[in-house]
Formats: C-alpha cells, sequence, structure tokens
C-alpha cells in the first residue's frame, strides 16, 4: 500500500495506489536513498496519475525534496489536462512534493493536451518544471507523426527547441522553427510546411499562431488553391468555425480562386477571414505576373486596396485601382488598361466585372485596331467564354485603324467618341459592338471620311450605321448604311446625300478614270458585296451639275437629271438628261457596270455640232475616234443628230446609230450636210 511510504519518505505529497518493490533503501535521519525497480498496475501523486508503470532508477532525498535518474516505462500517464499514452522516460527528475523539474527524453505512443493530441511522439534534450500549477517545458528536439485537435491536424511534424507553457486557463508554445508534411485547419490543407519563429497561444475554445514567416508547397481551401506560398508576419487565429490569418506580405507561385489562376503572385498586408461557408480576403496591394480567367488572359497585373468574399460558390472581388500590362481575351489584344473603382462579381451564371473609370492603351483585333481608349462606367460580364462589356458615359475612343483584311484597303476613323457603347465577343472570336458615334474624319478603302455621327452597329463582318449624318466626298450623307468588312459581305446604304463630289463617286466603280468634276444631289437606296459598287443593286436618283473634262484638255458644263434601278450591277434607266449650253442627251435602257450587259438608247441633239466634238475630245470616250478626226482633220458646224445605241462593256463600249450634221469639213473642204450610220 504506497500511502504508508508517505510516512516513511516525506515527498510532501501522498502517494496512492499498490505497488511492488525489488531493491535496496537506505538512510538516516531526514536524507534517504532508494536503489531498484518498481512497478505498479496504477498509482497517483496529487493530480498526476500512472497505470502500467515501471520503473528502475536511484532516488535521493532530504525530507521531502527528492531527485531521480533512471527509466520509466508506463502504459499510461495524466497530468491535469495532459494524457500521454504509453509513455517512455529516460533522464533526471527533482522536486518537492507536486512541483518537479525533469531532464531528459521521452517517448508516447500518444499525448494529448490542451491544444491537441500528439502521435508517435519522440522528444529528446527536454526540460519540464511544474511549480505552482504552472508547467513550462524546453524541449530540444522534437518528432511527432501525427498532431490533431478541434482546429487543426499536423502529419509528421519536426521542431526544434520548442517551448511550452501552461497554466489550466492558457497554454502559450514557441518554436525557432517548426516542420510538418501536411496541415489542416480552418478548411485549409497545407503541405511542406516550413514556419519559422513560430508562437501559439491557446485560451479555452481561441487559438492564436503567429510566425515570422512560413513557406510551403501549397495550400488548399475550397475553390482557392496557393502553390509555392511564401509569407511573412503571419498571424492566425481560430475560434469555433472562424479562422482568421494575416500576413505582412504573401508570394505564391500560382493561386487558383474558382476559374481563374494567377500566376507570380505577390501582396502585402494579406488578410483571411473564414466564418463558416464564408471567406472574407483583403491585401493592400497585389502584383500577378498573369492572370487566367474563363479564357482571358492578363499580363502584369497590380492591384491596390482589394478586398475579396467568397460564399456558396460565388465570389466578389473589389478593388480601388489595377492596372495591367495587356489583356488577350478570344482573339481580342488590349493593351496596357488602368482601372479605378473595379468590383468582380464571379458565380455559377457567369463573371461580372464592374469599374468606374477604365483607360486603354491599345485594343487589336483582326478588324479594327484603337488607340488610346478612356472609359467611364465600365460594366463587362463573362459566362462561358463570352465577353460582354457596356459603359455607362462617353468614350474617347481616338483613332481606330480598319486593317486590310477587314476592308480593301484597309482605312482609319479618327477621333472617335461613343456613348453608352455595348461589346460582345464571343468564344469564337466575332465581336458586336454598338454605341452612338461620333468622329472627326477618316477613309474607309479610297473613301475619305469628313466628321460624322451615326448609331452604330459594328461586327466582324460588317459596320451598320443608322441615323447616319456624314461628311463624305466633300459633300454630306444623312440615312442608314451597311459597310461591310470583308470581299463577300453585303453593304447597303439608303440615304439622302447633297454636294457629293462626282469624280469621287465614280472613281468607287474602278476601271477607267471619268473625267468629270463637279457635285450631285439625290439619294441612293442601293446594296452591294463588299465596297463594290459595280455589284449594286436598288435605285439611284440624281441631280448633278458639273464640268467634263480637264484643265489640259478643256472644260464643258454640263447638268443634269439621272433615274436608276439596278441589279446586281445592271442598272435601268428609268430617265437621264444630260444638258450643255448647246447640246441635250437623253438616255434610256440598261447599262453595266460588271459586265458586257449594257444596252442603252441614245438620243443626242445639238445646235451647235463643234461642241459634241469638244465633249468626245475632254471626255476622252474613244482614242480611236480622236485619232480618225484628227487625221482627217475633221470640223463640224450647225445642228447636230444621233440617235443610237451603246452595247458591251462600259469600260469598252459598241456603239450603233445614226448621225446627221449640217455642215462637216475635212481637211478644210466644206462637204455640206451629211447622214451617215456609225458603228464604232
Amino acid at each position: 500500500d504506497l500511502t504508508q511510504t508517505s510516512t516513511i519518505f516525506p515527498l510532501g505529497t501522498a502517494i496512492r495506489g499498490v505497488g511492488n518493490f525489488s531493491g535496496r533503501v537506505t538512510g538516516e535521519g531526514e536524507n534517504w536513498r532508494v536503489e531498484g525497480g518498481i512497478q505498479s498496475d496504477a498509482l497517483a501523486a496529487s493530480n498526476i496519475r500512472l497505470k502500467g508503470l515501471k520503473v528502475d532508477a536511484t532516488v535521493a532525498g532530504e525530507n521531502s525534496m527528492y531527485e531521480a535518474n533512471g527509466k520509466a516505462v508506463a502504459e499510461m500517464l495524466t497530468f491535469e489536462d495532459f494524457k500521454i499514452d504509453f509513455p517512455q522516460m529516460v533522464g533526471n527528475i527533482r522536486g518537492t512534493g507536486s512541483d518537479f523539474k525533469w531532464f531528459g527524453e521521452l517517448q508516447a505512443a500518444a499525448a494529448k493536451s490542451p491544444l491537441g493530441t500528439i502521435a508517435g511522439l519522440y522528444v529528446t534534450d527536454a526540460v519540464g518544471e511544474y511549480k505552482d500549477s504552472q508547467l513550462r517545458a524546453n524541449l530540444g528536439n522534437i518528432r511527432a507523426g501525427s498532431f490533431t485537435s478541434s482546429e487543426a491536424s499536423v502529419q509528421t511534424l519536426q521542431a526544434g527547441d520548442l517551448r511550452i507553457f501552461s497554466d489550466g486557463n492558457r497554454t502559450e508554445v514557441s518554436a525557432p522553427n517548426l516542420r510538418a508534411g501536411v496541415l489542416k485547419a480552418g478548411g485549409a490543407t497545407v503541405r511542406s510546411v516550413d514556419a519559422g519563429n513560430l508562437k501559439l497561444t491557446k485560451r479555452g475554445a481561441q487559438t492564436d499562431v503567429s510566425a515570422g514567416n512560413l513557406r510551403a508547397s501549397s495550400i488548399d481551401s475550397g475553390d482557392t488553391k496557393l502553390r509555392g506560398v511564401n509569407a511573412g508576419n503571419l498571424k492566425l487565429s481560430s475560434r469555433g468555425s472562424q479562422t482568421g490569418l494575416t500576413a505582412g506580405n504573401l508570394r505564391a507561385g500560382s493561386i487558383d480562386i474558382a476559374d481563374a489562376r494567377l500566376r507570380g503572385v505577390n501582396s502585402s498586408d494579406f488578410r483571411l477571414k473564414n466564418n463558416g461557408g464564408r471567406t472574407d480576403a483583403s491585401a493592400a496591394n497585389l502584383r500577378a505576373q498573369s492572370v487566367e480567367a474563363k479564357g482571358a488572359r492578363v499580363r502584369n497585373l497590380n492591384a491596390r486596396g482589394i478586398n475579396i468574399q467568397s460564399q456558396n460558390g460565388s465570389t466578389n472581388v473589389q478593388a480601388n485601382n489595377v492596372q495591367a500590362d495587356g489583356l488577350n481575351a478570344s482573339g481580342a489584344n488590349v493593351g496596357a488598361l488602368t482601372a479605378s473603382g473595379v468590383e468582380i462579381n464571379d458565380g455559377g451564371g457567369g463573371t461580372e466585372v464592374f469599374a468606374d473609370n477604365l483607360r486603354v492603351a491599345r485594343v487589336e483585333t483582326d478588324a479594327a485596331i484603337l488607340g488610346s481608349i478612356n472609359v467611364a462606367g465600365v460594366r463587362m460580364t463573362i459566362r462561358q467564354g463570352r465577353i460582354e462589356a457596356r459603359a455607362s458615359g462617353e468614350v474617347d475612343a481616338g483613332n481606330i485603324a480598319l486593317t486590310k483584311s477587314a476592308i480593301d484597303g484597309g482605312g482609319n476613323l479618327q477621333a472617335v467618341k461613343l456613348y453608352k457603347p455595348v461589346f460582345i465577343l464571343e468564344p469564337s472570336g466575332s465581336y458586336r459592338a454598338s454605341a452612338d458615334m461620333s468622329l472627326g474624319g477618316g477613309v474607309l478603302g479610297s473613301v475619305k471620311l469628313g466628321a460624322a455621327r451615326a448609331s452604330v452597329v459594328a461586327q466582324n463582318n460588317q459596320v451598320a450605321l443608322n441615323n447616319l449624318t456624314a461628311d463624305v466626298m466633300d459633300g454630306r450623307i444623312n440615312g442608314n448604311a451597311e459597310i461591310a468588312l470583308n470581299k463577300t459581305g453585303r453593304s447597303r446604304i439608303d440615304a439622302a446625300f447633297v454636294d457629293l463630289d462626282l469624280s469621287k463617286l465614280l472613281a468607287l466603280q474602278g476601271g477607267r478614270v471619268v473625267p468629270i468634276e463637279g457635285k450631285t444631289t439625290g439619294n441612293a437606296n442601293l446594296t452591294f458585296t463588299g465596297t463594290n459598287f459595280k455589284t449594286a443593286s436598288g435605285t439611284l436618283n440624281a441631280d448633278f451639275a458639273a464640268n467634263a473634262g480637264t484643265a489640259e484638255r478643256g472644260l464643258v458644263p454640263v447638268n443634269g437629271r439621272l433615274g436608276l434601278r439596278a441589279t446586281n450591277g445592271l442598272f435601268n434607266v428609268d430617265y437621264a438628261n444630260l444638258n450643255t449650253e448647246k447640246s441635250a442627251l437623253d438616255a434610256s435602257g440598261q447599262f453595266d457596270l460588271s459586265g458586257n450587259n449594257s444596252n442603252l438608247n441614245l438620243a443626242l441633239n445639238s445646235t451647235d455640232a463643234s461642241e459634241i466634238e469638244r465633249i468626245i475630245r475632254v471626255l476622252n470616250l474613244s482614242p480611236e475616234l480622236e485619232a480618225r478626226l484628227d487625221q482627217y482633220q475633221a470640223q463640224f458646224a450647225g445642228n447636230f443628230n444621233f440617235k443610237g445605241n451603246l452595247t458591251g462593256n462600259l469600260s469598252d463600249p459598241t456603239i450603233d446609230g445614226r448621225a446627221s450634221i449640217d455642215s462637216l469639213i475635212l481637211r478644210g473642204r466644206n462637204l455640206g450636210s451629211v447622214a451617215t450610220n456609225l458603228f464604232v
């Protein structure tokens, strides 16, 4: 009966239980010494309890003070809130009563403390002291297979110079270095952990952890995955289902959040809070070499004042300012951009992006290249690779270059401004943009543009201009237009025009340049392929006042009216009346801009036949005819009348008819009046 030992060995604390002793006991007066082995199925001393104890030791004491050296093995050791399964201790212990100090090594299958349970524990160079109900320990080296608690679990734990303090209400642990294979806490899994200057405090349900620095190969938490993590000035707090994390700086090789991936990440003043199914994060500054999300890729991202909320599969991100070197999305390349007041909502339905203001250095697609852009009130939605962007205010788009692949000869639009634009980019690379637009000028193919305003709808294959008011070809157009951006698309013009330059208008048909300068006013309702006017269908009515010819050949004033109906470049003439001072030409029938199906009925009447000769020469209608006139030194006088047909190709037509003239002079000889059939 071990209770009797208290009368023999005054240790200051009564021992209870049954034990067997084999050895030698010596002493005199207040001094005593015990050498041998002790076995006990169960014993207790104050708040220390042992089960299945085996001790081989030498114990010496003076009154209640004792010192022991040896080895102890037990099935279980309990001590206040500590419980150790199958402990094995080697070393030195000294003390009085329940207060003691121990030096040595400790092995245990499991050890339970207020912090949690350690399995496969091995401690060397340990110093432990229990005094006045306070435990202090310094563990030189500690290894453990695992550690589990209500807040965390750790696999393959290793630490050096670990210090422990516990007074029953509070437990503190510190270590200059700690390594762990896998750490799980607050729904997060951390692998290959290496922490420096670690401190842990537990008071009731509250656990606080801090580390001067932390390295980990990976951190997984819900939809968030970090790789190659390095954090400084780290602080972690946990209470029930709430977990808080702060870091003075945080670096990661990559971060995956839902469908987004960030690479080369560096942030400062990072804060994270997890409360049940909700996660809140913030950072004073965040830099990333690249960000990829739903088919879009951002280069060299720099964001300030960031706040992130994630709950039930939805993520909300806010940032005071965001800068990036570039963005690539579904074939569109965006240059350096800066945004303020940014908010991103990412949920099951897609991703929405808002910004108070957005500045973009350059936007490039297959069809167009935009220069500097300043946008107010931006809203962008990304769903299954489809991007839709809107702006609530005016957008200054600067100059826009149209590529040659989009329009024959390319082009450019200058001083472009858009009001409340909408831009849609499909995963296939096709896009649609709409806005009220104004521009200062530009060029489309060979057509020069002046100031213009219109409601614009632009797509990969065409640009639609509704309610168009434009200065073009030195005149003005009002109406609607659709311009194809490729050679096979359909263009449409439904507009009234005033004072258009005839020479520039005729130049659109290509081929031989017709030497006519003047203005035309009328209306057109035409469709044609690309910018090829030779394929036009529809109606055209025009009045014009012009000069035929050139300054070198001479000019002949011409006025007239024209009414046409066209089908695929074949124009039916409702009326065509051309008048000079002394001559009149009336035409009916059809002419073909793209083929050989012209068939015009011509009636030419003049009171001065010499004027007809002048028109033939100044328009350079037939170099062959001019050569014959020069050969015979032909001159004309009096009335001239011609009635006939023009057939074939307009660039090289066939003229067949009958002409009469009052006076024909050849080589200075007046032959009188002549009537003849003509075939040219």
